[in-house]
């Protein structure tokens, strides 16, 4: 539905955009300030579960979370400017947001240095580090889903379709949109082999590496 007002697919502005990186940052700050205190904070292990699963557990909280406010705090400026951004301007949030997920496996590489931490043998290790990689990669694609179809909304009403009429693009866009600069982009950093976390592991046990 289009949101009286607004301006449709428009760029934003250096200012608007200035204000939401000032947000996004502020609320990155909290989410990694609660990944550290809870990664410092030990728990009582249950039969099977490793301290390196739950470790590996909280990156991928931490990736969900980082993804999930940098959308809402983008779709937020929109509605606050009213706008819906265009094409260049999703562009732009997608690659920036992309480290922002995907540089989030350099936790679990530093984890495995720490002399102190859990002695994984390295291939177990390596296994892992793969299936948490292609975790980060679907979290990142997940979490663009709300922008995709924010823009995609406005790219409907730009065209001049009816406000009550359903867009089975929109609707669509759970899935993929060819022509979405979110998929395009975000296919280009995900592409390639999108193996299920746990399959081809080398010959490693998948109840070894369960992440």
């Amino acid at each position: 539905m289009f949101y009286v007002g607004y301006v449709k697919n428009m760029k934003l502005t250096d200012a608007e955009i200035s204000y939401f990186s000032h947000n996004a940052q502020t609320r990155n700050q909290d989410i990694a300030v609660k990944f550290y205190a809870e990664s410092n904070r030990l728990v009582p292990l249950e039969d099977g579960v490793s301290q390196t699963q739950i470790y590996v557990a909280r990156i991928k909280t931490f990736a969900k979370d980082v993804i999930e406010s940098r959308v809402d705090t983008y779709i937020e400026v929109c509605k606050k400017y009213n706008k819906f951004p265009d094409g260049e301007d999703v562009h732009s949030f997608v690659t920036e947001s992309k480290p922002y997920v995907l540089r989030k496996i350099e936790l679990f590489q530093d984890y495995l240095k720490n002399p102190f931490g859990e002695n994984i043998h390295k291939s177990v290790a390596d296994a892992i580090e793969r299936s948490l990689d292609a975790g980060l990669q679907k979290i990142f694609t997940d979490g663009l889903r709300p922008l995709h179809s924010f823009y995609l909304e406005g790219k409907v009403e730009e065209e001049g379709l009816g406000q009550d009429v359903e867009n089975p693009i929109i609707k669509e866009a759970d899935d993929k949109v060819v022509g979405s600069p979110i998929y395009n982009i975000a296919g280009d950093f995900v592409g390639g082999d999108q193996t299920k976390a746990g399959d081809n592991l080398g010959g490693t046990q998948i109840s070894q590496v369960a992440v």
